[in-house]
């Protein structure tokens, strides 16, 4: 069968490669090409004896893994560990992570799963463990690595509504590449029934959590929220993050009604895609308000101040920019988290209730499938349609002991969902150090 998948695999990179390299320069990937195909040797360091291999594929990967990581080194800071990672922008978070951790190889850029490539990394890393992120199942790779007597985890796994059917049609096929996977760490019940049902041994299944929770409360510091962002005083702010097309223009309807009726308030819309900045200020123009662009800010007067002096009620802070929304969690009265609202399976919900912020979201959360069962009603809100998410922003409006109350449950549903990665590295040193033994 692996003879079958790598003949179909290599040519149809083939058949595509055109695309891929497009989107290789599109996406200042090109670099990656030749370390990814197997062409040029990893930067190993010498003497690296049974490795753990930790592979994540992008930055919400790469986030996940760091609490593992960090783990690892604290309890066995002797323990080599290398990680890879397919994307320039996971390789980039990844430097950030790993900065002051010693011990750690990497970011490493993972190979294509065609036979050349993954037998030449396994050469030269020899792995005693390589542990995936999420749910990365590639053939080539499983199978060589068990070949080599290599244990095989997958941490954090997940399998999405959209990808389930997919799965289950080749289930035959996966079917013996998951029999060769040690533990499968899950983040939900619906996950663990789903890799069952695909073929994975029941005794290999655990339900620890999610670890992007862990990973959270890691960049928080434990607990500490960063600096918060300059906002001007005397007014609430509703913040809307991760939005989508379609969704601008609902928070945006619903802003002016709240301004027709009264309220006083800042509205800051953080786009899902900075790239569609120029289309969301048409949108808050159109829309009758004003528009103040972060990276404007920041480029007139460095990191510092988030709004301008004497902004007006009129003024729309558009955060155009990348990684600063937990800059503005703390200081909002209500977050309304996007992606949710129109069919794009919803975002991470858990990053403005890990700062005491109530939390309002959409139906369309297949993707966060156990962030909605956490969080709906302990903390946060699903609504099911604009004129239900303008009521109850605006009850936080009216009520902020309401909006404070409903940010402490948040926070507390928040800190109760903690202590998956303690789960999962308790349990994966256990078998590589028998292993080693």
């Amino acid at each position: 069968m692996s003879v079958i998948y790598s003949s179909f695999f290599c040519a149809g990179l083939l058949a595509t490669s055109p695309y891929w390299l497009w989107r290789a320069a599109k996406k200042n990937e090109l670099s990656l090409t030749a370390a990814r195909l197997g062409w040029t040797a990893w930067p190993l360091p010498a003497g690296m004896t049974d490795p753990v291999w930790f592979h994540a594929v992008s930055v919400g990967e790469v986030q996940a893994a760091s609490p593992l990581i960090r783990l690892i080194r604290e309890r066995r800071p002797d323990r080599a560990i290398a990680l890879s990672v397919t994307t320039r922008t996971g390789m980039e978070v990844a430097r950030k992570l790993l900065n002051g951790i010693s011990g750690v190889t990497g970011p490493l850029p993972f190979p294509l799963d065609v036979p050349w490539a993954v037998h030449r990394r396994l050469r030269e890393i020899r792995p005693q463990a390589i542990v995936l992120i999420d749910t990365e199942l590639w053939p080539n790779l499983i199978s060589s690595a068990a070949r080599r007597g290599t244990r095989i985890f997958v941490a954090n796994g997940r399998i999405s509504d959209k990808s389930f059917p997919r799965y289950r049609a080749i289930r035959r096929f996966l079917r013996p590449m998951l029999q060769s996977i040690s533990v499968f760490w899950m983040q939900s019940d619906v996950d663990a029934e789903r890799i069952a049902e695909l073929g994975a041994p029941t005794k290999n299944i655990r339900v620890p959590g999610n670890l992007k929770i862990d990973a959270l409360a890691l960049s928080m510091g434990g607990g500490d929220a960063p600096a918060r962002a300059e906002i001007p005083s005397g007014a609430p702010v509703v913040l809307a993050a991760s939005t989508h097309p379609g969704e601008e223009a609902m928070i945006l309807e619903a802003a002016g009604a709240w301004k027709s009726r009264g309220h006083r308030f800042h509205l800051a819309i953080a786009p899902r895609h900075p790239e569609r900045a120029g289309e969301v200020q048409r949108e808050i123009e159109s829309a009758g308000f004003r528009t103040v662009r972060r990276s404007e800010m920041i480029r007139r007067a460095g990191a510092g101040p988030s709004w301008p002096d004497g902004a007006n009620q009129r003024d729309v802070l558009l955060i155009d920019t990348i990684g600063e929304l937990t800059r503005f969690f703390p200081r909002a009265r209500v977050v309304f988290v996007g992606g949710s609202l129109v069919p794009r399976g919803g975002h991470n919900i858990f990053e403005p209730a890990a700062f005491g912020r109530p939390v309002v979201f959409g139906s369309h959360m297949e993707n966060f499938r156990e962030a909605d069962q956490a969080l709906n009603g302990r903390g946060g809100r699903k609504v099911f349609s604009a004129d239900e998410l303008s009521a109850v922003v605006e009850s936080m409006l009216d009520n902020p002991a309401l909006a404070e109350s409903t940010g402490r449950t948040a926070r507390e549903t928040f800190e109760s969902l903690k202590g998956a990665a303690g789960k999962i590295i308790g349990e994966l040193l256990e078998a590589v150090d028998h292993g080693r033994s």
